[in-house]
């Protein structure tokens, strides 16, 4: 049995390493490799090769990697590696495996992980990486349905929470403002409908800079936050980053905007020092907004108050 256990364990780190996730790592969507338990069909057998050495280490290896590729975003980090050493490291598992025993290849596999663990790339590691890139659509579920705030608990003790805003209709509305504007210019000799069509392009301007992407690190292991929130269309003019601990945390907010067609929520995270850091857009319903916002408290500790302010 354990000769098939590590031809599945072969067969699936080569899906890993040829992913298409790899190359595009802020891309949503979940990469569908059949989880060695599913291809194993037979949980007892799983449980028994857990309990050897090699096993339990194959096994939590081989599931962060599971993990990781199967959630809508892909990690910053996989079993303490880096995207690019990640990447690297599964190669050598399905290629230990091919050539070598159970026994030799973990042996192997485990100097080359401390191998890749003490020369991790510093341009690849999740601090340097708390920008996210631009997209002009905000990533959407396997039902095609916007997600409107992302939590993403890497382990047990870092959580990220990402917001995308979108942006496709607000182009759309710039590029149709700019035409009307020529058009109006060269055919209407009215200052009226040149003063509108400029109105009409400056709200459709502002609109597209006051939406900004958000990206919160809480790792509750040394205690600090990392907070970055994009700045006016995505340049560095008025970008925000902000570090510090997690005893600065003051409470919760689900902050409530009155609108015409039913009132919309959104998340902050207030500090001690009078910041107020916002964590998600401002479009999701009272229960949607209570529901994130709770699992977000969860993670934080009970001790963090969650209040409601208009």
């Amino acid at each position: 049995m354990s000769t098939i256990i590590q031809q599945l364990l072969i067969a699936e780190a080569r899906e890993f390493a040829a992913s298409w996730r790899w190359q595009s790592p802020d891309t949503p969507g979940s990469a569908h490799i059949e989880e060695l338990s599913e291809r194993l069909a037979s949980p007892q057998v799983y449980a028994e090769f857990r309990e050897t050495p090699e096993g339990d280490y194959l096994l939590d290896m081989i599931e962060a990697y599971e993990a990781a590729f199967n959630d809508d975003w892909l990690p910053y980090t996989i079993a303490g590696l880096s995207l690019k050493n990640a990447r690297e490291y599964i190669r050598f598992v399905s290629r230990e495996l091919e050539y070598n025993t159970i026994q030799e290849a973990v042996l192997r596999l485990r100097e080359h992980y401390s191998r890749f663990s003490k020369h991790c790339d510093r341009s690849d590691h999740p601090m340097n990486e708390i920008k996210l890139r631009f997209s002009l659509y905000e990533p959407v579920d396997e039902q095609g349905l916007p997600i409107r705030l992302t939590l993403l608990l890497e382990n047990e003790s870092t959580l990220f929470v990402r917001y995308q805003p979108e942006y496709t209709y607000l182009l759309i509305g710039v590029v149709a403002s700019l035409l009307v504007l020529a058009v109006v210019s060269l055919f209407v000799h009215y200052i009226l409908p040149i003063l509108l069509a400029l109105l009409f392009f400056g709200i459709m301007v502002y609109n597209f800079s006051i939406r900004r992407a958000t990206n919160c690190k809480i790792d509750k292991r040394i205690g600090r936050i990392d907070y970055w929130r994009s700045g006016i269309f995505w340049s560095s003019w008025d970008e925000q980053r902000i570090v510090f601990g997690l005893s600065e945390i003051k409470q919760l907010e689900m902050k409530r905007h009155v609108e015409e067609y039913g009132d919309k929520f959104q998340i902050y995270l207030s500090l001690k020092s009078g910041n107020r850091l916002r964590l998600s857009g401002r479009n999701p319903d009272f229960s949607e907004c209570h529901e994130f916002a709770e699992r977000i408290r969860g993670f934080l500790g009970p001790e963090i108050p969650l209040k409601a302010v208009d």
